[in-house]
């Protein structure tokens, strides 16, 4: 067995337990999240939020380039070297 040469280096089962206790502390907070949003759609409570990110350039006429198109012509760009 190799000498350790960080002292604060943790164990590989003290590692395993952290986890295991961090995703069992996420699960439970997970619930109870899920839990209180499913009671406030079931009361009819929230409602779909607006897409911000999209509806933001469409509002002021800017959309965002089709798939397979360039954003900037080579004119905008200008020279960049390689390498």
């Amino acid at each position: 067995m190799r000498p350790r040469s960080d002292p604060k280096r943790r164990s590989r089962l003290f590692r395993a337990f952290e986890r295991a206790v961090l995703g069992f502390g996420m699960t439970i907070v997970a619930f109870f999240i899920e839990r209180r949003l499913i009671k406030a759609i079931k009361k009819g409570h929230v409602e779909a939020a607006p897409r911000t990110a999209a509806g933001g350039q469409e509002a002021e006429g800017v959309l965002p380039p089709a798939e397979g198109e360039l954003s900037a012509s080579a004119h905008q760009v200008g020279h960049q070297p390689h390498g």
